[in-house]
């Protein structure tokens, strides 16, 4: 039974100890493609997948004005996370479901298609390739290379595994976590715990995707690469990938690097933990002199902070308190920051301008409590 280590830490930050359910999942990204069918053109929409931990749903909002939200009555598992690319909304349904499921948004988001990974395999993260191929990055294995045109009986969906056992730790295992694609080359986060603990070194695995084998790995100055509902962004100022790692929790290790992919080399952070004030539960990188960052400090509140980038200062912070930020994204189209706030008595979606005022007076009402924030033209 493998459980990513984001359980311990919301068990602790939530202050609930009567579940136990496994976390992570992916950022998201368009890449412009017209999937899922035709149809008029998509209002540009931030796509909210909310959770009590017991329950899932999806709820959408219009970027242009968001004031309320429509909640959709997709049943989705427990412990999900989504990635959007082009109008299909691609649904982890992780620990104990290990399936994918695809949402159409043109229309209503419903399921064209929903197909396991394999019992125990645990997917965290997705990543497109073409209009029929994609990777699914599996805490409980490799990576999946799986085809995004399924026969209704998704015999044909996952095409093969790409094993990364030979950069498992003494457990056997990667865990394996957030991926991003570069000119061909598809690099993975391997966490590489045991026991819910950092082992010695944490990496990127590189991936040929021409030929799709493992072609080597990139050592990170870390451990533990962490993002809660993130994948592997790229930096907008240098092209170069950005990765957080965390440590331990509750121990300010860790920090954001960003790797070379030309040069393969990790550069060391720009930022620390101990400089942004705690565990870094999610990030988000404007330009080469804005970005955000979720951090969670000892005694278990949560601040979202603007730094720079290039000096690795904070400049400002923007709220903070008890409640539990699972996620921040930023939308280009509005120059806002989405964050997904699951304060106990207020739970929904604050956003800020690039002022660092919040244009919200209120959270947005989702429904169920916001986890993971995506966005569909």
């Amino acid at each position: 039974m493998r459980f990513e280590d984001t359980t311990a830490r919301r068990l602790l930050a939530l202050g609930a100890v009567t579940w136990i359910t496994a976390c992570g999942g992916g950022g998201g990204g368009d890449d412009g493609n017209d999937d899922g069918g035709g149809g008029p053109p998509l209002e540009r929409t931030a796509v909210v997948l909310t959770t009590d931990f017991t329950s899932s749903s999806l709820a959408t909002l219009p970027v242009d004005d968001p004031s309320s939200a429509t909640i959709d009555d997709q049943t989705l598992h427990s412990d999900s996370v989504a990635r959007a690319f082009g109008r299909v909304v691609y649904v982890l349904n992780r620990f104990g479901a290990d399936n994918v499921q695809a949402l159409d948004a043109a229309s209503g988001y419903d399921t064209l298609w929903q197909c396991s990974v394999g019992n125990g395999k645990n997917p965290q993260d997705i990543e497109k390739a073409s209009d029929d191929k994609a990777y699914v990055a599996l805490y409980g294995g490799g990576v999946a290379v799986v085809n995004l045109n399924p026969r209704p009986d998704c015999s044909d969906f996952v095409r093969q595994e790409i094993d990364l056992s030979s950069l498992a730790d003494g457990d056997g295992i990667p865990e394996a976590h957030r991926m991003v694609l570069v000119d061909g080359t598809l690099y993975v986060s391997l966490q590489r715990l045991e026991n819910f603990a950092p082992s010695d070194a944490s990496v990127l695995a590189v991936i040929d995707t021409a030929s799709d084998t493992l072609t080597g790995s990139i050592p990170l100055s870390g451990t533990n690469p962490f993002g809660e509902t993130k994948g592997l962004p790229l930096d907008p100022a240098t092209g170069k990938i950005v990765v957080a790692t965390i440590g331990e929790f509750g121990a300010t290790d860790g920090g954001i690097e960003r790797v070379d992919p030309t040069t393969g080399t990790a550069e060391g952070y720009f930022i620390t933990e101990a400089e942004l004030g705690g565990d870094i539960n999610d990030f988000t990188i404007v330009s080469g002199t804005r970005g955000y960052a979720v951090v969670s400090d000892a005694d278990f509140n949560n601040s979202l902070v603007r730094f720079d980038p290039s000096t690795g200062t904070v400049q400002a912070t923007l709220t903070t308190g008890s409640a539990y930020l699972p996620d921040v994204e930023y939308d280009a189209s509005t120059d806002r920051i989405f964050l997904a706030s699951q304060d106990f008595a207020d739970p929904g979606i604050r956003i800020f301008a690039a002022d660092d005022e919040e244009v919200t007076s209120a959270p947005i009402d989702t429904g169920l409590p916001p986890f993971n924030i995506d966005f569909v033209e």
